[in-house]
């Protein structure tokens, strides 16, 4: 821009030159400024060639500064793209710890109910080895009171046997009286206890086996 600004002096002073041509005493004067100009020229040239250089060291430093800019920008991207995954685990791995509770509780309320379910198994099988009892007993005292009334019935007979004998004619009773009297004796005493041991029989056999 000082060049340019120059210009117009240098054609200045040859059209102020063209009037003073004659004067020569000026001329040296005029060179030495055409000189003194020049190098004032040559002097912004190089300043401006200065300014240039610390332009482009300048553009240089930006450029670098900008480069360093999104560098931070990659980074801070880089790192709000690892906090969102972070807050991404976060989340999930609140979410597993909520079904790992859920699956406890369920595990939990299994258990509960296996014990339930194990007391009630227990109790079962107490109760059928108490109706097993019983039923055992039940068929003891069946076999028993089977026994009893076969021995009733043997009884009855040997009762019956001896009425038919006490309704024979009384010779062929006193004929037989001194051979079997102290049997039907003994016999007769055995049919005294036989309505007794037939009314508990009867009783046995009317009462019905209470349920356990």
């Amino acid at each position: 821009m000082a060049y340019m600004l120059a210009l117009p002096t240098i054609d200045a002073l040859r059209e102020a030159l063209a009037p003073v041509e004659a004067l020569r005493g000026e001329h040296a004067l005029f060179e030495t400024w055409m000189r003194e100009s020049l190098a004032a020229i040559d002097a912004l040239h190089d300043e401006l060639a200065q300014w240039q250089r610390g332009l482009t060291r300048q553009q240089a430093a930006l450029d670098q500064r900008e480069a360093a800019v999104a560098a931070e920008q990659i980074a801070a991207e880089a790192v709000a793209e690892l906090e969102l995954r972070e807050a991404e685990a976060r989340q999930e791995i609140r979410q597993l710890e909520r079904q790992r509770d859920d699956q406890l509780l369920a595990i939990e309320a299994l258990e509960r109910q296996l014990a339930v379910v194990s007391a009630e198994l227990r109790h079962a099988n107490k109760r059928t080895d108490e109706l097993t009892d019983a039923l055992s007993a039940e068929r003891q005292r069946a076999v028993e009171e089977h026994r009893q009334w076969a021995a009733e019935l043997r009884e009855m007979r040997k009762t019956m046997e001896l009425a038919v004998v006490a309704r024979t004619p009384a010779a062929a009773w006193t004929a037989d009286q001194h051979s079997g009297g102290d049997e039907l004796a003994g016999e007769g005493d055995g049919a005294d206890s036989q309505p007794e041991q037939r009314r508990q029989a009867l009783s046995r056999r009317a009462t019905p086996p209470q349920k356990q």
